[in-house]
């Protein structure tokens, strides 16, 4: 499993300001690379939780209120190929993700590359 940690002191001057935006914005930038899917607020591939605590959010609205419930979550976004990548999700945070794991360095690699279009485009 290939890792990416977001140092606590990273500054992201003009990140998205909810959790709703935040979450939008980066699955409509995986979604085109296959990675979790977003379309018209409906979500694939997508699921919250790990374990027997792991659900199936069908929409954006429902899985920022179920995480917005928790101190802390784990978002798994599927490839169209089964691949996965896990995202640590800290809500109330500025940064909410906090941590990421794929199970192959592609798809680590274009969450990264996500997450940074993320933060930066805005500037």
């Amino acid at each position: 499993m290939l890792a990416f940690e977001q140092a606590p002191s990273a500054n992201c001057a003009e990140a998205p300001s909810t959790l709703m935006s935040i979450l939008e914005r980066l699955l409509s930038e995986l979604t085109p690379k296959g990675i979790g899917k977003l379309v018209n607020g409906s979500l694939e591939r997508v699921t919250l939780g790990t374990g027997w605590q792991q659900r199936q959010p069908v929409s954006l609205e429902e899985l920022v209120g179920a995480l917005g419930q928790q101190r802390k979550g784990t978002l798994t976004l599927t490839t169209e190929s089964g691949e996965t990548a896990s995202l640590t999700v800290e809500p109330g945070r500025r940064l909410p993700i906090t941590s990421m794991q794929a199970s192959c360095s592609a798809v680590l690699l274009s969450v990264v590359d996500a997450w940074e279009a993320c933060c930066w485009d805005a500037r």
